[in-house]
């Protein structure tokens, strides 16, 4: 039994840095998809070996109603393909506290948060010394990299001044050379992330930690002191040194969101989306697709509303945004409860604010970058509370629970509803993963999904799947072309139309779903293939397209293809009215074939000018 509890010890630190590293390297994939299969089977183990004491019936409980309500706001959304993996996002940090929270884990969200953070830091510092412009990493935003650092940054303070509070554990030379590395490393990088929300968050939290220092008599003031210093050489670092050095550092871009005046706009214009549903919201995961129909050319920022709490609000309305303040309102009476207790908290409540201040910093950034929405944050923001709420129990900041209230029916019932909830969302993210043919997928997934019977598997399972639905689709139009034979050509014609027919009705708000609608009808009048009593014209399912995203190009280049066949002139001049301030929001294909489908356009101008 020994040995089981010190192998589960160190699988469940294997399995949460598999978790974070996989968040941080792959951006969330394919942990996304494994994410409620790992976290299952840590519970299992948990269990298994009883090496928490948190009950099971609690944990199958209250995962029971949070994947619940998660599971209800999928389905009220009506968007199957970004739902489940926003609620997994969200769900992510339910998962950690309620794995973590009731057993010594410093050394499990330490050996997680940290390790995967430093290599990170460290691929950063290598982009940011080849190019001297703004380093991303592994993450398409400096913004979200900022805040890993400080994040793993302020986890390491907690752990240092927890693991030093006692006189007779003194660090030697070499551990105290090791976590100032550390520390250098992820500020260093922090710094080269030239991210001013997470700067600005980082410096608030660095004083709340001056002041809650002074006001709890921790004496940890010359820790605090090296910590400014370290602070203080990487940004001289970061700043002077290129400049001393004379090395030419390209001026960094920021767009037109460095001020308010940037953002005001894309706020703005978000809350109309809000007015659709304020109580529940539109739906967990129907941001990026309900954006677009409010948004102007003039707007910059891509899909991202820039601020968490707005789009919490439009997603999942007052309610959800009601739960997400709520949890910031904890954190906050928890800090005021550390400062007003002074000096009889000591070390322990000094390192309670630095957790609290972790968590918080995180909140603050929230209301100027997209931070809620990234697995990595979400788990380190999951596992920083558990530590939180522990040390709360143990020193009388909060009422210890009472275990026993919780019916054992939860024992029985609460591990397979936990599974059957969890299905749907596994399902409809592994079919993203295996057909979705924008993402860069390794070989033997391309080689998998080239066979039909996975696509029966994922919709027999996943039926409103509308990834696999429309990889299937696909295949079945090249089928209808390349058939000779009228009669199969009309059959497969039916097939794909009913299929196209659930992708509307699935999600109508997806502008996607009606372009293909139109583009099968201008094929159908094309080849003389009969259309469905339902189906409308071509403009009336090309104008629900362009008004849930007028900025779609691939829209335009299918209409101007349709026009071209009877007047090339008037397929260029719609072509070149579009404004040019939608190719930032476009994907690199789309821009791609617009430019050719222009080129096109002008070189048959030239020919029918010089006959």
């Amino acid at each position: 039994m020994d040995l089981l509890r010190i192998i589960s010890s160190h699988t469940e630190k294997l399995l949460f840095l598999i978790i974070t590293g996989c968040a941080l390297f792959f951006h969330g994939y394919p942990v996304d998809w494994l994410l409620p299969v790992v976290l299952v089977l840590v519970a299992m183990l948990l269990r298994g070996i009883r090496v928490t004491q948190c009950p099971v019936s609690l944990l199958h409980g209250v995962c029971f109603f949070a994947l619940l309500l998660l599971f209800f706001s999928s389905f009220w959304s009506g968007n199957p393909d970004a739902s489940e993996v926003t609620a997994w996002r969200l769900s992510a940090a339910v998962w950690c506290f309620f794995l973590l929270s009731h057993r010594e884990c410093d050394k499990t969200v330490l050996f997680s948060i940290s390790l995967s953070a430093l290599c990170a830091a460290l691929l950063g510092l290598v982009e940011y010394w080849q190019t001297l412009t703004r380093v991303t990493s592994l993450f398409s935003d400096p913004n979200v990299l900022s805040a890993v650092m400080y994040v793993a940054s302020f986890v390491g303070l907690y752990y240092w001044v927890s693991s030093t509070r006692q006189d007779s554990c003194r660090p030697g030379k070499a551990t105290m050379a090791c976590f100032w590395a550390g520390q250098l490393l992820l500020l260093l990088t922090l710094f080269a992330t030239d991210s001013r929300g997470g700067l600005i968050a980082w410096s608030i939290g660095v004083v709340g930690l001056l002041i809650l220092n002074a006001v709890t008599g921790a004496g940890h003031a010359r820790l605090l002191k090296q910590y400014c210093l370290i602070s203080f050489i990487a940004w001289s670092a970061i700043t002077i040194l290129p400049r001393l050095l004379n090395l030419d550092a390209p001026a960094r871009y920021y767009g037109d969101l460095v001020s308010l005046n940037g953002r005001l706009p894309i706020w703005q214009a978000s809350l109309h989306l809000f007015a659709n549903a304020p109580w529940l919201g539109n739906g967990l995961g129907t941001f990026h697709d309900l954006y677009p129909s409010v948004r102007t050319e003039l707007m910059t920022g891509g899909n991202q509303v820039h601020n968490d709490y707005i789009e919490l609000l439009v997603e999942g309305g007052i309610v959800l945004l009601s739960l997400f303040c709520s949890w910031l309102v904890l954190h906050l009476w928890l800090l005021l409860k550390v400062l007003l207790r002074g000096a009889k908290g000591g070390c322990s409540g000094f390192a309670l604010g630095i957790l609290l201040s972790c968590n918080l910093m995180l909140f603050l950034h929230a209301a100027a970058n997209f931070i809620v929405y990234v697995l990595w944050l979400n788990l380190a923001m999951g596992m920083v509370f558990a530590l939180i709420c522990r040390i709360a129990w143990q020193e009388g900041y909060l009422k210890p629970p009472q275990w026993h209230v919780i019916p054992k029916f939860y024992n029985w019932c609460g591990g397979f509803a936990l599974l059957f909830i969890t299905a749907p969302f596994t399902l409809s993210a592994t079919g993203m993963f295996l057909f979705d043919s924008t993402r860069e997928r390794p070989q033997w997934v391309v080689k998998l999904t080239g066979d039909l019977s996975a696509h029966a598997v994922i919709l027999m399972l996943s039926p409103s799947n509308q990834t696999a639905t429309i990889d299937l689709m696909n295949r079945l139009k090249v089928a209808m072309e390349q058939s000779n034979d009228r009669q199969i050509q009309h059959r497969i014609f039916r097939q794909i139309w009913i299929m196209v027919k659930m992708l509307r009705e699935d999600a109508p708000f997806k502008a996607r779903n009606h372009l293909i609608a139109a583009q099968l009808i201008d094929y159908a009048e094309a080849n003389d293939i009969p259309l469905p009593e339902d189906a409308e014209t071509f403009e009336q399912a090309w104008e629900k397209a362009v008004t849930l995203n007028p900025g779609y190009l691939q829209a335009h280049v299918v209409k101007a293809k349709r026009i071209e066949r009877e007047d090339a002139d008037a397929a260029f001049r719609l072509l070149i009215g579009i404004g040019q301030g939608w190719f930032q929001f476009a994907p690199e294909k789309q821009v791609q074939d617009y430019l050719q489908m222009l080129q096109h356009l002008m070189v048959r101008q030239s020919l029918q000018r010089d006959s």
